[in-house]
C-alpha cells in the first residue's frame, strides 16, 4: 500500500468499526494529527502510525515508509528487548542474570535515542523494567502491576480491568494487559487472572487477525490463560483454549507457545482420567521442548511425567 493512500485506509477501517477519531487516538496524539493524517495531509512518527494502524486491527506492514536513522535504531532496540525479556522469563541462575544486565542496558540506550517526549517509548520502557526488575533481582508482583497500571494508563487514562474491551489496544499495550495478568497470577489471585485473560483472548480474536506481526498473541494469551484455568482446576475449559492456541500456532506459523500448549493439554488429560491420552502428548510435547532447546521446561515437564505417569524419557 502506498504511503499516500494511508490516510484513507485509517479513516475506511475506523468509520466501518464506527469508532470516533479520539477512541482510535487517545493516549497516541491528538485528533486534529489524526484527521490530518486521514486526510493525507501529514502522517506522524512512525512507531505512532503503527499503533494507529494496530489498534484498528490492521496490517502494519503493507505500507511504505522511510525511517530516519533514529526510528530505526529504536525499532531495533525494541525487537532486541523484547526477545531478552523472552528469555528471561525462561532461564535461571547465571544465564537469567546475564540476561537482565543486558536487557537493563538496552533499556537506558533505547531512553537515550528516543529522548523524553515519546511517550509510548516510556511505555514500552516502563512495562519492560516491569519484567527485568532491577540489578539486585525482580520486583515483588504488587510492585510489577503497579508498574505495568503506570504503563498502561500512559496511552489508555481510563483504562478498567473490568472492561477491558471498552478500549482499543496496540500490540504492545496487548502485552501489557497479559503481563498484569501474569502479576495477578503471582500474587496468588488466579481468578482475577483469568478474568482478564477471558477479556483479552476476545478481544485478540477480534482485532489481531490480520496482523501478521502480532500472530503471536492468540498462542501466548491462549497458554497463559489455559495455565490459570488449570491452577482454578477447570481442566476441560483449559483444553479448550489450549487447543485453541495450539490451533493459532500451527495456522500463524508462531510455533514458540507450542509445546507447552501441548504441555498444559497433557496435564489436563491427566487430571482428567485420560492416562493414555496423556501420555502420548507429554511426549509430543518433549519432543519440540527438546528440538527447541528449551531446557528450563524440559525439566519440569520430565518430573512432572514420572510424578503423574511414571514416565520417563531416555532420548
Amino acid at each position: 500500500m502506498e504511503i499516500f493512500r494511508i490516510g484513507d485506509y485509517l479513516k475506511k477501517a475506523r468509520e466501518d468499526q464506527k469508532r470516533t477519531q479520539e477512541e482510535v487516538c487517545e493516549g497516541i496524539c491528538e485528533a486534529p494529527t489524526l484527521s490530518r493524517l486521514e486526510n493525507n495531509e501529514r502522517a506522524p512518527a512512525y512507531n505512532r502510525l503503527v499503533a494507529l494502524l494496530q489498534r484498528l486491527g490492521l496490517p502494519d506492514d503493507r505500507f511504505y515508509a522511510l525511517l530516519s536513522p533514529k526510528e530505526t535504531k529504536i525499532g531495533a532496540l525494541q525487537k532486541e528487548i523484547t526477545s531478552a525479556s523472552i528469555w528471561y522469563v525462561q532461564r535461571e541462575g547465571e544465564e537469567k542474570r546475564q540476561i537482565r544486565e543486558e536487557g537493563i542496558a538496552k533499556l537506558q540506550e533505547l531512553e537515550q535515542v528516543a529522548g523524553s517526549d515519546d511517550r509510548l517509548i516510556e511505555q514500552f520502557a516502563l512495562s519492560m523494567r516491569a519484567i527485568f526488575g532491577t540489578q539486585e533481582g525482580d520486583y515483588s508482583p504488587e510492585e510489577q502491576l503497579f508498574m505495568l497500571m503506570e504503563a498502561i494508563r500512559k496511552t489508555v487514562p481510563r483504562f478498567d480491568l473490568e472492561e477491558i474491551n471498552r478500549h482499543l489496544y496496540s500490540s504492545n499495550e496487548t502485552q501489557i494487559i497479559n503481563q498484569i495478568a501474569i502479576a495477578y497470577s503471582k500474587s496468588g489471585d488466579h481468578k482475577k487472572a483469568v478474568d482478564i485473560y477471558s477479556q483479552l483472548l476476545k478481544y485478540a480474536e477480534t482485532h489481531y487477525q490480520q496482523i501478521t506481526q502480532s500472530a503471536g498473541h492468540l498462542p501466548l494469551i491462549c497458554s497463559n490463560y489455559a495455565i490459570e484455568l488449570g491452577l482454578c482446576k477447570r481442566y476441560e475449559k483449559a483444553i479448550k483454549i489450549a487447543e485453541r492456541g495450539w490451533e493459532a500456532s500451527i495456522k500463524y506459523g508462531y510455533y514458540l507457545f507450542l509445546p507447552e500448549l501441548i504441555h498444559i493439554v497433557a496435564e489436563c488429560q491427566y487430571h482428567l482420567g485420560n492416562t493414555k491420552q496423556s501420555k502420548t502428548l507429554y511426549t509430543q510435547s518433549y519432543c519440540v521442548y527438546q528440538a527447541v532447546g528449551d531446557q528450563h521446561n524440559l525439566q519440569i515437564l520430565r518430573s512432572e511425567a514420572q510424578k503423574y505417569l511414571n514416565l520417563t524419557f531416555d532420548f
